[in-house]
């Protein structure tokens, strides 16, 4: 067994260096010398034991799910000159508002978001109005609890034929009423089809973090004393004065306002200090470095989760417009590509229009910096004479203005509009 078990071990984390509680989970054991094993038989007591009892997981996952669920969302109707608009009256608009009787869109965005970060799957289950072939209502499903059904149940076949709800009750669905979206798999510890778990990938780093509180609190538990007070004397204490010997010492050292005080005694006594050595305490201290890699597999900076000593970032605010772009967009452009496919196609083909459904991303702070240095830019350009108006403001994430002067491209000396004369030029 290796060092951290054994700690485990010795201190009564449990046998095999678990607790007896994860030890009786199922999903949990030690194989082939002594290395974790994912079992995705038993993802409910693998997600609930990662999220809801490592701190850690949940910090992170929580913290990105709910900035994702921040965004607010619109519809937008595009036309054949590539110019667009914000709608107000497509069916659609009604799910953004309430996508099921029970939750607000962005409830149902940051569950959304929560399934997928934790079991690599995301399951939406779209409901059709009587005699309709949009969907009116989405609700998600509890990823850990679905099964993908294949021919004859063959783990390597892509052919999905349905899937199935066991939360609770068994659902059957069919692959028209399920949006997936899952993390790419190239690994064979699970069927082809489902998503590559972050948490198979960070088991070990997860399982130390939630153990070493494991530890902790069975040390804190199971202490007792923290040291004995012995007689070294050539002749021991009699019973009556041992007995004597532990009352003065809980009266002096047991009482409100006595902490660190030290009892006189004329014996020649002895302390034997009780507790962890040194090299336990350092083990006790890995919480950091799992927190560090924990974060390193969900794409952001341990500096926002109480972590001064990494000095990754210069500051803060650099550390907040990584999140966004190297996690937190990644997770909303998927799910955006993935609902224009699968729910507003539908909706388009109804109301016979390009409707689009679109993250609004104007107002993400982190990333204003950028916007202003790319407004400077294009601003020079359209100065220079080497992009319209209308041009830059695409580029901005801006409707254009219907005005011609936008459309067309001045230099800086007296704003002349070159087309104008080009084309006076070609009469000459």
């Amino acid at each position: 067994m290796n060092r951290i078990g054994k700690f485990f071990l010795n201190i009564g984390a449990g046998i095999n260096g678990v607790s007896d509680e994860l030890a009786s989970s199922g999903f949990f054991q030690y194989i082939n010398n002594d290395r974790f094993n994912f079992d995705y038989s038993d993802l409910p007591n693998i997600v609930n034991e990662a999220y809801a009892r490592t701190t850690d997981v949940y910090s992170i996952v929580s913290y990105l799910a709910r900035n994702a669920a921040s965004i607010r969302w619109h519809i937008k109707e595009y036309f054949p000159d590539g110019s667009h608009e914000i709608v107000y009256d497509s069916v659609a608009n009604k799910v953004l508002t309430a996508p099921n009787k029970n939750q607000t869109w962005g409830e149902f965005m940051e569950e959304h978001f929560i399934y997928r970060l934790l079991t690599g799957d995301s399951y939406i289950h779209g409901v059709k109005p009587e005699g309709f072939e949009y969907f009116a209502e989405l609700e998600n499903l509890m990823s850990q609890y679905v099964e993908i059904r294949t021919p004859n149940m063959n783990q390597y076949s892509r052919e999905v034929l349905g899937y199935d709800y066991f939360q609770s009750y068994n659902l059957k669905y069919t692959p028209e009423e399920i949006l997936h979206t899952f993390y790419p798999n190239p690994c064979d510890t699970q069927p082809a089809l489902y998503g590559l778990s972050p948490l198979e990938a960070t088991l070990k780093v997860w399982k130390t973090s939630s153990e070493r509180w494991n530890a902790s609190a069975h040390v804190l538990k199971n202490r007792g004393v923290s040291g004995i007070l012995t007689d070294n004397s050539d002749r021991p204490m009699t019973p009556e004065q041992a007995k004597a010997m532990q009352e003065q010492a809980n009266k002096r050292l047991g009482g409100s306002g006595k902490f660190g005080q030290v009892m006189v005694s004329n014996k020649k006594l002895d302390f034997i200090k009780m507790g962890l050595s040194p090299q336990d305490m350092e083990l006790l201290d890995l919480g950091v470095i799992s927190l560090r890699a924990l974060c390193n597999a969900y794409h952001v900076d341990s500096s926002l989760f109480n972590d001064p000593a990494n000095k990754t970032f210069n500051n803060r605010k650099e550390a907040q417009k990584a999140l966004w772009t190297d996690a937190i967009l990644p997770e909303i452009y998927k799910t955006e590509a993935a609902l224009n496919n699968w729910f507003m196609a539908p909706i388009s083909k109804l109301e016979n229009r390009d409707l689009r459904i679109c993250p609004m991303l104007d107002n993400i702070e982190p990333l204003q910096q950028d916007l202003e240095l790319l407004a400077d830019r294009l601003t020079k350009l359209r100065t220079a004479g080497i992009i319209s108006g209308n041009d830059a403001r695409r580029q901005l994430g801006l409707d254009p203005i219907e005005d011609e002067s936008m459309d067309s491209v001045y230099i800086s000396q007296g704003q002349v509009d070159i087309t104008e004369e080009i084309n006076n030029e070609n009469t000459k």
